[in-house]
């Protein structure tokens, strides 16, 4: 008997979030990626696995976060600093 093959897709919400974690977008897409992977890694998880992404899905949760602090040190923190003079 043939094993039985599984048609397996890529979770859409994994890809999104790598490519707003890419594109920062002023620190807004690496917020947007972050929640995205959080998504797609329920999502996969949920699908028995008929999606995959898992990998897509991590590499935007950790440029996502790189992206955010590094937007918090070099927007936020000279921000501050010219207000409080």
């Amino acid at each position: 008997m043939a094993p039985l093959l599984v048609h397996q897709d890529v979770n859409g919400l994994a890809v999104s979030s790598l490519v707003f974690a890419l594109l920062w977008i002023g620190g807004l897409g690496s917020v947007l990626a972050i929640f995205m992977a959080h998504s797609a890694h329920d999502q996969i998880d949920d699908s028995m696995g008929r999606q995959t992404g898992h990998g897509l899905a991590t590499a935007g949760l950790i440029i996502g976060w790189i992206g955010f602090l590094l937007s918090a040190v070099f927007i936020v923190f000279p921000m501050t600093m010219l207000l409080l003079g």
